[in-house]
């Protein structure tokens, strides 16, 4: 089996002169990456690989995320991964090697959303907020594998935005 953790970028700034891929966290952002980090070492224990986009935003996330849960694992940018369709999610998640067996995805929706419901079977749980995110259990031995319909959403969340 393996375990994808599918975790939305956290709350940014509106616009960024130098653009989109640009834009930072914001405070409020900040905190709830940094609680998005510990829900989900809480929900699933350690990962071995994060995997990001390279958007400033999902570098952000997946930085303080890590810092909450101590992880020391590798990480790794996958530019595919910003604005990627659910199609392109799947082709990036079908190469990861399979010696990791838990893996976090941090990116952007609507895609990330698309890949939870898909990988789900059905519409998982509605709409994934900015910082939500969802572990999905995934039967199949290698990544290659990992189909659409093939897996379970096990636990999700959304850090508390008050």
């Amino acid at each position: 089996m393996k375990q994808l953790i599918i975790l939305r970028h956290s709350k940014t700034e509106k616009i960024n002169p130098a653009g989109d891929a640009a834009r930072e966290l914001t405070k409020p952002g900040r905190r709830w990456a940094t609680e998005a980090g510990r829900e989900i070492f809480e929900a699933t224990g350690m990962p071995d690989l994060l995997v990001t986009s390279n958007a400033i935003r999902a570098l952000q996330t997946g930085d303080l995320a890590a810092e909450a849960m101590k992880f020391a694992g590798e990480r790794r940018v996958v530019p595919e991964v910003y604005g990627a369709t659910e199609d392109e999610l799947v082709q990036v998640i079908q190469a990861f090697p399979d010696d990791f067996s838990k893996i976090v995805l941090v990116g952007h929706n609507p895609g990330l959303e698309e890949l939870a419901n898909s990988y789900a079977g059905k519409r998982a749980h509605g709409h994934l907020p900015t910082a939500g995110w969802v572990v999905v259990d995934i039967s199949a031995n290698a990544w290659k594998d990992a189909k659409a319909g093939g897996g379970k959403v096990t636990a999700f969340g959304t850090p508390n935005k008050e």
